[in-house]
């Protein structure tokens, strides 16, 4: 009997899972415990019955079985839903504040896994627009080129080039200078 009502209280908690999006259903802060304590009654049962050649107890023992399976099921999906919905509500709390993020209803290691994701979206969100807005400008002088002008490598040992006539580039300000008093080059103000 205590076995059937356990079977229906979960199908309760997942019924009432299903149908909210957003907030995870109350578990009592025993959820695990009476988890467990349900799982090795039913497994001592099966035990104890298993070694008995009679066709009512192997029924029995199939029974159980199977009861443990679909209870293992719902708990499964239960806790698929609830995942779905911490990391749904975490990703919402990383946007502003990971620590406004709500873990009501969460048992204590929900609420702990939850809080790690919320911070480490924020913080990686943060880390690339960081390194994004804070990318140097890139140094040098703009000009627009004159003429075409090869590939060339500079005293600093870089190439810089080819240039195409109208391209608009930055350069150091030594090489716009040879460019200017060549033709090659104009700076753009």
């Amino acid at each position: 009997m205590v076995k059937e009502e356990y079977t229906r209280e979960i199908a309760e908690i997942l019924r009432e899972e299903l149908a909210d999006e957003l907030r995870p259903t109350k578990l009592g802060d025993d959820f695990i415990e009476k988890a467990k304590e349900y799982f090795l009654k039913i497994k001592r049962k099966i035990k104890e019955l298993e070694g008995i050649k009679n066709p009512v107890i192997e029924r029995e023992v199939k029974r159980l079985e199977e009861e443990l399976k679909s209870v293992r099921e719902m708990i499964e999906k239960i806790f698929l839903k609830r995942f779905r919905k911490g990391v749904y509500l975490a990703l919402l709390a990383s946007e502003r504040n990971p620590k406004m993020l709500s873990t009501r209803n969460f048992l204590k290691i929900e609420a702990e896994l939850f809080r790690k994701i919320a911070q480490e979206l924020y913080d990686t969100r943060n880390k690339i627009i960081s390194e994004i807005t804070s990318a140097p400008e890139e140094e040098g002088i703009k000009v627009r080129i004159l003429d075409d002008i090869p590939q060339f490598v500079w005293l600093d040992g870089k190439k810089y080039g080819p240039f195409s006539r109208e391209d608009i580039v930055k350069l150091p300000g030594d090489i716009v200078e040879i460019l200017e008093k060549r033709g090659k080059a104009e700076v753009i103000r």
